[in-house]
């Protein structure tokens, strides 16, 4: 906590890194240098393999690339029907 205003926002701060104290002051959050989003839960996307999702199965490759292809469809009287695959090169 910070004796001082808050840099951001007029004062208010910015609602993420800065936020104004009450009834002076300002929070301040300083970020460690790095994250690792796994503390969060989350999976590293290159491991998903084999997910079965709308628009076909994802296995992410080395690029982050987890679809490679896409399906087309159409609506004819009000029912979805596929009408192509489109695959995407390597």
């Amino acid at each position: 906590l910070s004796s001082s205003s808050c840099s951001l926002g007029s004062g208010a701060g910015d609602g993420g890194s800065q936020k104004a104290a009450s009834p002076s002051g300002c929070w301040n959050i300083i970020p460690p240098a790095t994250y690792d989003p796994r503390i969060f839960g989350a999976t590293p996307v290159l491991s998903i393999k084999g997910y079965k999702g709308a628009e076909g199965e994802y296995n992410f490759d080395k690029n982050g690339d987890g679809l490679h292809g896409y399906n087309v469809v159409k609506n004819v009287k009000g029912s979805i029907e596929f009408a192509k695959h489109i695959e995407f090169p390597s």
